[in-house]
């Protein structure tokens, strides 16, 4: 692996994640009003965003160990948008490429269906009976790290064999 490759995913999965946490907790600070499904979805995006910057340091630590960092990637891959159920996630950056009926975000339409996003930090959104038509997407930037991590017959660069925190 890329030292270059390395560094970037131990940035972005443990300082999204981080963020992830800190934005998960939120929920729980509006004493009244919070219903069980919410509290429920808000313990997932906490423990997404706890996984993915656990990953990370994982793989700052043992940069061989690459099975949790595809897992937490994988995760942040879908973008759904349906009338019946909505999930997004993403740390660190996510650039989504979509398409559907009509976009529940802010996108930049390419043509009348076709749309990208850009965010950057922490994104998630888990959610059942949403409002907006049906919107299928992928994040471009896990793809590309997925994609990184797979190639085959990668090989750690010797200044890359040592942990990053030794």
């Amino acid at each position: 692996m890329k030292p270059w490759l390395l560094l970037t995913l131990v940035l972005l999965s443990v300082g999204g994640g981080c963020i992830g946490i800190v934005s998960g907790a939120q929920i729980f600070t509006k004493v009244a009003g919070i219903t069980p499904t919410a509290t429920v979805f808000g313990c997932i995006l906490i423990a997404f965003s706890a996984f993915t910057a656990a990953s990370g340091l994982l793989l700052a630590h043992e940069p061989r160990r690459t099975g949790p960092i595809r897992v937490a990637l994988g995760l942040q891959v879908p973008y759904i948008y349906s009338p019946i159920f909505s999930y997004k996630m993403f740390c660190g950056v996510g650039v989504y490429a979509a398409a559907g009926l009509g976009f529940p975000e802010p996108f930049a339409t390419i043509a009348e269906s076709i749309g990208v996003r850009v965010e950057f930090g922490f994104g998630g959104h888990l959610e059942l009976r949403w409002q907006y038509p049906w919107c299928f997407g992928v994040d471009l930037v896990a793809i590309f790290f997925l994609m990184a991590l797979c190639r085959p017959g990668r090989k750690l660069a010797p200044d890359a064999r040592q942990s990053l925190i030794s």
